[in-house]
């Protein structure tokens, strides 16, 4: 990328840093939620009612002026983790839209957007359709899907051939907890558990799922990024390695170590995150925000924090993240 005189000065005090994980609701998606909502007479699960227009999840001028006070060269733009829209059609529609308008503002803003794909699961053939139909665009860069462990499971067979096309395309899936949404017991929508735990579980699930269900032997070409430094995984993966009964080639670490990668976010530098760098690798760990939930700083300054050699902390800051999410660069194309 450029240097800091030649973009303006943009890259800041920190450097060049490719945020993996941030949300952005385009205009025409939030219209069609609006409309949703004030027909049901409720909200949606995960994106607060009223939004401001001109605010960071719907507008634009704040999420710049943000990325370029927090050094944020590149940023990488999904669909606010709502959980899954139960009309067919709203579901089929809104992902058009938030795709179709995500990947506009990619085009407008050159060199600092790239975009991950919202797709209508839990229906497989539908999302399979939505994928071929964006997925030869040059600023999709990978595929975002929701952890709402109850109601689909991206490990299911019937899912492979969605998956096997994302691998065939370079997209990668980026696994994000669901927002405001709890599914796997009631106990967790008390006392703020359903961020601070149900939110790290379910992830974990999933990712864990897909990992020792065989599918990553199945589909040696596809790769998952887990958002949240992987949730409970890298605590817990000696565990599974212990009583994995999945058909699987190697030890669900084996799997961490070579296909997954994982996100910071929302972890200061302390030992959750020291304790998943032991685990996967400083080279499989990259910066993410979650911004606008979260402010973008906090998620730099512990990396910058933990007092690495310069080359590992600008592996998990911009280097590893150029793999897929250099606007520069074309995407990797597997053949098929």
């Amino acid at each position: 990328m450029a240097d800091a005189a030649a973009d303006g000065g943009r890259s800041g005090p920190t450097g060049r840093v490719i945020d993996i994980q941030t949300h952005y609701v385009p205009p025409a998606a939030a219209r069609l939620l609006q409309l949703d909502r004030d027909r049901q007479g409720a909200t949606v699960p995960g994106l607060a009612p009223d939004g401001d227009p001109a605010g960071p999840m719907f507008g634009v001028e704040a999420r710049l002026r943000t990325m370029d006070e927090a050094g944020i060269d590149v940023s990488v733009l999904s669909f606010a983790p709502i959980g899954i829209i139960e009309d067919v059609g709203l579901r089929i529609d809104l992902c058009r839209a938030a795709n179709d308008g995500l990947l506009a503002l990619c085009a407008a803003h050159p060199g600092r957007f790239v975009a991950a794909a919202m797709l209508p699961l839990p229906d497989g053939p539908a999302a399979l359709d939505e994928l071929i139909r964006v997925r030869d665009q040059a600023n999709l860069r990978a595929i975002h899907i929701v952890a709402q462990t109850i109601r689909y499971r991206p490990d299911a067979i019937e899912m492979e051939p969605l998956f096997r096309a994302a691998a065939e395309a370079g997209l990668p899936i980026i696994i994000h907890p669901s927002a405001g949404v709890v599914d796997l017991a009631p106990q967790f929508d008390d006392y703020g558990l359903s961020s601070g735990m149900h939110a790290m579980v379910s992830n974990a699930l999933v990712a864990a799922r897909m990992i020792q269900s065989g599918m990553l032997d199945r589909l040696p070409g596809l790769e998952l990024i887990v958002t949240h430094l992987g949730g409970i995984l890298p605590f817990l993966i000696d565990r599974l390695d212990s009583r994995n009964t999945g058909p699987t080639a190697f030890a669900p670490s084996h799997y961490l170590r070579t296909r997954l990668w994982f996100d910071a976010c929302g972890y200061p530098a302390g030992p959750a995150l020291r304790c998943a760098l032991e685990t996967v690798g400083v080279e499989r760990m990259m910066i993410g925000s979650d911004w606008p939930s979260r402010p973008i700083a906090p998620a730099i300054a512990a990396i910058q924090a933990l007092g690495l050699a310069p080359d590992a902390e600008r592996a998990i800051l911009h280097d590893t993240a150029l793999r897929w999410f250099d606007p520069r660069q074309p995407r990797s194309v597997r053949a098929k």
